[in-house]
């Protein structure tokens, strides 16, 4: 394919690695099978027959789930899989031009302006889908014609032909894809501008500037390249490009000096990790927005600089606004960041973190970043010179330039091994914090709720902090998350809510002081406050707050007007005036919570409803499956926990659920007991106690639990001689009086004992 541009050699081996630890081969495998299907499904010369009410349920009536539009967009079975041949998802249904709404069934279009549809009547429904069919087959027409090995004008020119074609259709999502099912060797699967275009820069290759269809001949000359090392279609070729690429961003020029004469701060944002921008006046602009958003946040930053720097020229602080504006709301994690001083560009950083503000910098207004690359080089073209934060996604040259010094400095890597997923429950406790920001683990005593709080606030930690699992990491490392080393790598705390624990010890209260013999009283910041200041100054990294017995504290009066701020929408938005420091406060989007409730002390129904919505909740049961086979003495457990809550859930009846047993109290480190003799103390000083308890001043009610032989005879009380090892054949009597399987018979301990019995060898 003359006149395209070729991949280079160490870019063609990040593929092929890539292609070697791919999960889903499979499915790739069978992609030229599922393209088969579609195509007889759609076939030109069926759309060309059909007319009026067939051909618009043919295209758009997702109804009976066979529609075109529906194939192309949700279809995820053995026949079809629409998310491997390039995702069009997102959006509404619009995108497609026309859509049936399930509500009253009438069909509808976008009516010309934002957030506006206009609804059809049939007859006009049928018009826009004949329409649509005469241009999906015009411009099907078009790429057949192609010839067979087409050069990069001829790609040109395809662009102009499908965009005379199709003059209401070239440029949507939905007949590139078609297009694509139809030609799968003749044009990409990217459905998009904007992914062609990363994909191309990162390849190496210089954009075209029109559409969708001039850069296909780029994709099919790479693909065809690739071939030549490995046979594989274009859908598992463009797959490949996603995990070498990665999605796409934006990159931004950040000025590094105030003004063409102003003194650097590049020495302060390389040594720190960050980039900054000046106005210092304004303060932090969280609370110049002041909870406004859109475009009434962006006028209070345009307000405050009118206020602030009162001489400037309003079509000067039009730009200043639109330059802050994007530091700190259009820029988002995983941006590109080129600092640069005028036309060199002095090193090159990914975006790691949310805005932030630091007092008494001259730029305080910054942002963490991780530099890739921290070797100067000078920018082809004078894109952005004038501005301090710019928006280079146009300039071509400009990214390309950046793309081939990052390949010079630093050599590809083959990606890092991503930690193992996590299991279930740690799972749900990090989906419920990414959610919510707090989650609290509720349930009867015993089940866990303390141990997999601490275990999850590990894990992510860990994740969050070093990119591994917690096992993968150095004793000191672990050491030093849990606050054990060095005081600023600490990103995990802990307290326990109680009856006399308030506001002042959790936010801030005032405390004594002495000064020069006199007694007074000073502010003092709290825990919750002193983890905010660790978050702010790590902001890349999540800090972890857990709050054991979230339940026996009065948490309305311990959090006071803080619940407002802890909703995450509001976090680092919003703040509020502290009440003893006066100090503005907002709480930062990497400070997560997570709080353990024991529900045999209170129900979650009677939590106040202000925190329930700000809080998600996992609810944790016993599982006696976690102790398998697992027996202390003969008394095998999982039966034993089982049965004991059958009787508490048959005799409390109300509430029972919260007032069950859980699993922990079998438990020693997570192992479960193997010994009886700590059995028969865990029974009399844990799991007796706790019955008792539950039916404090119903004696008869223990009776039913516990079953007459846990009684004396004569004082019907509890038969303490039961739990003290003299009387163990009572107590396993005792026991196999609620269910026979609970107890291992005599014969059958001692062959297990022996290893002879029905699986042991015969002896010689």
């Amino acid at each position: 394919m003359s006149g395209m541009a070729l991949l280079e050699s160490d870019y063609l081996d990040q593929l092929e690695q890539a292609a070697t630890r791919i999960p889903d081969a499979a499915e790739y495998a069978r992609a030229e099978a599922m393209i088969q299907s579609f195509q007889k499904r759609f076939p030109p010369d069926r759309l060309r027959r059909l007319e009026g009410m067939e051909l618009l349920e043919e295209l758009h009536g997702r109804e009976g789930r066979d529609c075109l539009a529906y194939w192309l967009e949700f279809r995820d079975d053995e026949q079809f899989r629409a998310q491997l041949f390039g995702s069009i998802r997102g959006g509404s249904a619009l995108k497609f031009g026309i859509y049936q709404r399930a509500e009253d069934g009438g069909w509808y279009q976008h009516g010309g302006e934002a957030a506006t549809q206009r609804k059809l009547s049939l007859d006009e429904a049928i018009s826009i889908a004949e329409q649509q069919r005469d241009q999906f087959l015009a411009a099907r027409e078009v790429i057949a014609a192609l010839p067979t090995n087409p050069d990069s004008e001829a790609y040109r020119r395809l662009q102009e032909r499908i965009q005379k074609a199709a003059p209401d259709l070239f440029h949507l999502a939905f007949l590139h894809k078609y297009l694509f099912l139809q030609f799968p060797d003749r044009i990409d699967d990217y459905h998009s501008v904007d992914h062609q275009v990363h994909h191309l820069l990162q390849m190496g290759s210089r954009p075209p500037e029109e559409g969708l269809y001039s850069a296909a001949g780029l994709f099919v000359s790479a693909w065809q390249q690739l071939r030549e090392r490995r046979p594989l279609g274009m859908p598992l070729f463009t797959h490949l490009l996603n995990t070498v690429n990665g999605t796409p961003f934006h990159t931004w020029r950040i000025g590094t000096r105030e003004g063409n004469t102003g003194e650097s701060q590049w020495a302060k944002m390389i040594r720190g990790s960050y980039v900054s921008v000046g106005w210092p006046a304004l303060g932090d602009l969280h609370q110049v927005v002041a909870g406004r958003t859109g475009s009434d946040a962006k006028e209070a930053i345009r307000e405050a600089l009118a206020r602030h720097y009162p001489t400037t020229i309003p079509q000067q602080r039009g730009k200043e606004t639109n330059q802050l504006w994007s530091f700190f709301q259009r820029i988002q994690e995983g941006d590109q960041i080129f600092a640069a001083d005028g036309q060199t560009i002095l090193a090159i950083g990914r975006v790691k973190g949310p805005y932030y503000h630091v007092p008494g910098e001259v730029f305080p207004h910054q942002r963490s970043v991780e530099w890739l690359s921290q070797e100067s080089f000078a920018s082809p073209d004078r894109s952005g010179l004038q501005t301090t934060v710019y928006r280079l996604d146009n300039a071509y040259d400009v990214l390309l330039a950046g793309v081939r010094h990052l390949r010079r400095v630093k050599p590809p890597a083959p990606p890092p091994k991503p930690p193992p997923p996590l299991e279930k429950i740690l799972g749900r406790i990090d989906e419920e914090l990414r959610r919510k920001g707090q989650v609290v683990l509720y349930g009867p005593p015993g089940t866990g709720k303390t141990w997999h709080a601490l275990r999850a606030a590990e894990e992510l930690a860990a994740r969050g902090t070093f990119g591994r699992s917690k096992d993968e990491l150095s004793e000191a490392q672990r050491s030093g998350l849990r606050g054990m080393g060095e005081k600023d790598a600490q990103r995990i705390w802990m307290c326990t809510f109680h009856p006399a624990y308030g506001y002042e010890e959790f936010v801030e209260g005032l405390r004594p002081q002495t000064v020069s013999g006199t007694l007074g009283f000073e502010p003092r910041p709290g825990l919750f406050r002193r983890v905010c200041a660790s978050a702010r100054k790590n902001p890349q990294q999540p800090h972890f707050l857990l709050i054991d017995e979230f339940n026996r504290g009065d948490v309305a009066r311990i959090f006071g007007e803080l619940l407002t701020l802890l909703e995450l929408d509001k976090r680092g938005k919003v703040s509020i005036e502290l009440p003893f420091s006066g100090e503005r406060f907002t709480v930062p989007p990497n400070v997560l919570l997570i709080a353990t409730m024991n529900t045999a002390d209170r129900s979650i129904a009677l939590l106040d409803s202000a925190l329930r919505r700000r809080f998600g909740f996992i609810e944790l049961l016993p599982d006696p499956e976690v102790l398998a086979t697992a027996q202390a003495g003969r008394v095998m457990l999982r039966p034993l926990l089982k049965k004991l809550n059958e009787r508490l859930v048959q005799h409390l009846r109300h509430d029972a659920r919260n007032l069950q047993v859980g699993h922990s109290f079998f438990q020693r480190d997570g192992s479960p007991l193997s010994d009886f003799a700590d059995l028969r103390r865990v029974l009399r000083h844990e799991i007796v106690p706790l019955l008792q308890e539950y039916c404090y001043d119903q004696p008869e009610l223990l009776r039913q639990i516990l079953g007459e032989k846990f009684l004396a005879s004569s004082s019907r009380e509890i038969w303490d001689e039961l739990f003290t090892g003299t009387h163990d054949d009572a107590l396993l009597t005792a026991l196999e009086s609620w269910d026979p399987s609970i107890i291992v018979s005599e014969a059958r301990d001692a062959d297990d004992a022996s290893g002879e019995g029905e699986d042991a060898a015969e002896p010689s």
